[in-house]
């Protein structure tokens, strides 16, 4: 039965889209697993990168909001599964126009599918809004990863606030695995900002595994295995690192 996992961040170009399509690599093709990836954001990058140029043939995401939706996956030739968003018209944009309560719908339709997976892996928009509220509803847990700036710890206040209240209001065994740090570069004002992140999160929710800023994650953005990009080896074992840690929060969450 899947574990289904969202990657939010209520803030654009932080990497929710290459943690997603890349932890979906990973879990696929390094540990033999069944994975679904939900592309719940607009901008339709972890579609994009899984299709590879292909036909978007799956149930559109924003389909998802319709309760009589028949959904159908598609099998990349990655032999991932997807239900992309669409690459070719604003359906996705016109989504959050929706009324309210069809935002539980998603997790409805994705409670159907849990028995086919593993894994089924949410990449989320960067806006609060129906899309968004909808992945959280729909997840069993959040994972945020975060680009650190002056902003970083700003930015994550206003995303816990939300997941705290959806977790209090609408979802209460919605569980925050924690913080993954993106593209760490080592200078001073990134630890300083690390530290920041700790202090005001707390260690636990911080990954103890961090992607550091390497140029191969941006060839892997395009729909590439990490471990397969020139000079990507670093990056993959990183990338490795990170998800060997989600997996064992996993299971510390199931004991």
């Amino acid at each position: 039965m899947a574990q289904i996992i969202a990657f939010a961040n209520q803030k654009g170009g932080v990497g929710k889209s290459t943690m997603t399509v890349q932890g979906a690599f990973y879990y696929a093709l390094k540990q033999g697993k069944k994975v679904l990836v939900v592309d719940m954001d607009a901008q339709a990058n972890s579609t994009s990168s899984l299709l590879q140029g292909e036909e978007l043939t799956s149930t559109h995401s924003e389909e998802l909001f319709d309760p009589e939706a028949k959904v159908q996956v598609q099998t990349t030739e990655s032999g991932i599964d997807l239900i992309g968003s669409s690459l070719t018209d604003d359906a996705g944009y016109d989504a959050e126009s929706l009324p309210m309560e069809m935002a539980g719908n998603p997790a409805l339709h994705l409670e159907e599918l849990r028995d086919k997976y593993d894994y089924i892996l949410i990449d989320c928009p960067p806006a609060l809004g129906r899309r968004l509220l909808s992945a959280l509803l729909s997840a069993d847990f959040v994972v945020s990863p975060v680009k650190l700036s002056g902003y970083a710890v700003e930015g994550l206040g206003r995303l816990f606030s939300t997941m705290i209240s959806i977790k209090e209001s609408f979802k209460p065994n919605l569980k925050i695995l924690g913080v993954v740090i993106n593209e760490f570069d080592g200078s001073a004002a990134h630890q300083e900002s690390l530290n920041d992140v700790k202090e005001a999160l707390g260690e636990d929710l911080v990954f103890e595994s961090i992607l550091r800023h390497r140029p191969p994650i941006d060839s892997a953005s395009y729909g590439k295995p990490i471990w397969k990009v020139r000079n990507g080896q670093a990056a993959a074992r990183e990338i490795a690192a990170i998800f060997d840690e989600l997996t064992e929060k996993l299971t510390q969450e199931q004991d």
